[in-house]
C-alpha cells in the first residue's frame, strides 16, 4: 500500500494505560478495515519517548 498522499491516523498509547489497552484492538481492527483507504499507525509512547516529550502532554488523548 502506498498512502503517501492519503489519510494517516496516529494512535498514541501507553501499555500501562487501561483505557489505551481497551482501545488498541479497535485501532487495529480499523487499520485492517481501512487498509486500502488510510494508514493507521500505533505509537507506544513508552517506547517512543522522544515523540511523547515533543508532542503530547498526557495519555490518554
Amino acid at each position: 500500500m502506498d498512502n503517501d498522499d492519503g489519510i494517516t491516523l496516529v494512535y498514541f498509547y501507553e501499555s500501562d494505560c487501561d483505557s489505551c489497552r481497551e482501545q488498541l484492538p479497535i485501532a487495529e481492527e480499523l487499520a485492517q478495515d481501512l487498509r486500502y483507504i488510510a494508514r493507521i499507525v500505533n505509537v507506544n509512547l513508552q517506547q517512543e519517548k522522544e515523540i511523547s516529550d515533543k508532542i503530547l502532554m498526557s495519555c490518554p488523548v
